[in-house]
């Protein structure tokens, strides 16, 4: 199941249980070389990085550190098959590197490669028992592997270690949801914003849930609340401007449309579904700018031919 919230991967030194970058002679290699590629993996320089990392394994072909690092700054860079060979390699000269296991486990789960990506995620559960993290982690990928009973058990193990970690309540509210119990969705929901009250994935998926329990001012202040956060994206709002014109809040809807093209202007769901919403409340102009402006975002989208039936059509009663 594809999530609005992000993975957690683990990318730098700190967060691989404290395991120093070794030769093998088992001395310290480079430290200050580390240390300067690790620095510019956090400002987000990878090409940089990537250039330092590549030295060091250069220099040192099985320093498994600097394979990992490799796996890191391409798989920032966007190129996975390069971070996949890397981290395999890092595997294969340090077998108790945890967040290569990790990394690996995650980039085979967004390559769809269920069966290897379990067996990197166990591998990374069974090297770190009491990480909140890796049991997270391990449940994604047992719900993609539709195990949903499994990937309960260890999203519940998660937020025994971490309750203040939104993301396994998040898991545990959407298999609720798949069990079609929507009070204890709600319930887990709920405890993930008070750990993640910014969170916007988290109180769109309250607020949806609320809907569904009929429970309709309720859900329309947790919508209300994602108007002011920063990380509310278009797409987020608009999400929620389409579930409140499902229940027929189709004033609000247009509110929620019009928050998220303030967001981002460019967003040709939001001028459609505006334009829509305008159309019906006889307000052609309005309705007719919203249309060009989707035709000229998105011209051959599939639904262009529609908006411009509709386009057509408000100009015809703006005569």
């Amino acid at each position: 199941m594809a999530r609005i919230s992000g993975i957690v991967v683990l990318t730098l030194l700190v967060a691989c249980g404290g395991s120093k970058i070794t030769t093998r002679e088992n001395e310290p290699a480079g430290p200050m070389t580390i240390k300067r590629g690790e620095a510019l993996l956090e400002k987000g320089d990878f090409s940089g990085a990537l250039s330092v990392f590549e030295a060091v394994v250069e220099e040192e072909p099985q320093n498994a550190m600097g394979h990992y690092y490799i796996g890191v700054a391409q798989n920032n860079l966007g190129n996975p098959d390069a971070a996949e060979s890397h981290y395999r390699l890092a595997i294969g000269y340090d077998a108790n590197l945890k967040a290569a296991h990790n990394n690996l486990g995650l980039l085979l789960l967004e390559k769809g490669d269920l069966t290897h990506a379990e067996a990197a995620l166990n591998t990374y559960l069974k090297l770190s028992p009491d990480d909140p993290s890796a049991h997270f982690n391990y449940a994604l990928v047992l719900e993609s592997m539709e195990k949903p009973g499994q990937a309960r058990a260890h999203y519940e193990k998660a937020t025994e270690l971490d309750p203040e970690d939104p993301g396994p309540w998040q898991g545990l509210g959407d298999l609720d949801r798949q069990d079609g119990d929507l009070k204890a969705a709600l319930a887990s929901y709920q405890k993930g914003r008070k750990a993640a009250p910014h969170s916007p994935a988290l109180a769109l998926r309250e607020g949806q849930t609320l809907l569904e329990l009929t429970r309709l001012e309720e859900a329309i202040s947790v919508f209300e609340s994602l108007t002011p956060l920063p990380e509310s994206s278009a797409e987020i709002l608009t999400t929620a401007g389409m579930l409140l014109a499902k229940y027929e809040e189709n004033d609000r809807a247009v509110e929620f449309y019009g928050a998220a093209l303030e967001k981002d202007e460019a967003y040709g769901m939001a001028h459609l579904l505006i334009a829509n919403a305008l159309a019906r409340k006889k307000q052609f102009a309005k309705a007719a700018h919203h249309y060009e402006r989707f035709l000229e975002i998105a011209p051959d989208s599939k639904a262009a031919g529609t908006a411009q039936e509709r386009l057509n059509a408000c100009k015809a009663q703006m005569k």
